[in-house]
């Protein structure tokens, strides 16, 4: 297998976010501004700026003339961008949930999720939705967006995220982090009152596999890093930095920027290493909560 073919394993926003990290990279390797660039290449700066920030797709022939431009245009690499470029303008599955209400960044952040080697999550209301039965995504949707564009979408979506990850053999590695209050709160308990031992009873399940690792922050440690709010950070494979993906009561938001990740890196590893307990410990606890409400 070529490296563009496993490139296109990682699915278009990944190998998107690959070609542009290439074309950066020759960039400045050629020693040139972007100013200069559209000068050579006779087009707007405002172009490259896009082109570089992923928000324009690349035309092989406009493609051929920048890899020209910065002494790239034969050779592995060229062949490469070229078949890479090809890859990312394909449309990912998620791409027709856009026309049923759901928000650009949730459908770009899945678009990462198909491909990153890692996911890290950190939860302090709820089951994150990797993790989450049909029946809780229901109840949670259902708090915030009953009757709204979008709330079948977002059930829909959900449901199939979980079947498509690892999709092609590439399961990734997975830590959910959750504060004690996720497995305390009973969810769904007005509709119905098994939905929150079924979610638990799924946890565990999902915690016997040796992809995935779920760890509880006991009420007993006190405050901790994961209290600011939900986050996920998304690793890959390759040269590509973390992407970090963060919830909140006005919406969601995909951050790509260096030292605001580096720092969400940083609470959650302390999180997950001076906060959380141990794998066993954590599904024990887990156990326990779903036998008290079942009794």
């Amino acid at each position: 297998m070529t490296e563009a073919e496993q490139d296109a394993d990682q699915g278009p926003v990944v190998q998107r976010a690959l070609l542009v990290d290439a074309l950066v990279r020759l960039r400045r390797e050629s020693g040139r501004t972007q100013k200069q660039v559209s000068e050579s290449l006779d087009w707007s700066q405002a172009k490259i700026i896009r082109i570089e920030g992923g928000k324009q797709s690349i035309s092989r022939t406009d493609l051929e003339a920048m890899l020209r431009l910065y002494g790239a245009g034969e050779g592995e690499t060229a062949r490469r961008l070229v078949e890479l470029n090809r890859y990312a303008g394909r449309e990912g599955w998620w791409g027709r949930y856009r026309a049923e209400g759901v928000p650009a960044d949730d459908l770009r952040m899945v678009g990462y999720e198909a491909g990153a080697s890692l996911i890290r999550q950190a939860q302090n209301a709820f089951v994150p939705a990797l993790l989450q039965t049909p029946e809780y995504t229901e109840a949670v949707i259902g708090l915030f967006r009953r009757g709204t564009d979008g709330a079948d979408a977002a059930v829909a979506l959900c449901r199939e995220r979980q079947d498509r990850l690892g999709e092609g053999g590439r399961a990734p590695r997975r830590i959910h982090v959750l504060d004690e209050a996720v497995i305390r709160r009973r969810v769904g308990a007005n509709e119905d009152p098994g939905i929150m031992p079924a979610q638990l009873r799924r946890l565990v399940a999902e915690a016997a596999r040796d992809e995935v690792d779920i760890r509880v922050v006991p009420f007993g440690r006190g405050s901790h890093p994961g209290m600011r709010g939900p986050m996920t950070l998304l690793s890959f494979e390759g040269p590509l930095d973390d992407v970090l993906y963060l919830e909140g009561a006005g919406g969601a938001d995909l951050v790509e920027d260096g030292e605001t990740i580096a720092e969400y890196d940083r609470a959650f590893d302390e999180l997950l290493t001076e906060h959380a307990l141990g794998e066993r410990e954590s599904v024990a606890l887990i156990e326990e909560a779903a036998v008290r409400m079942e009794g």
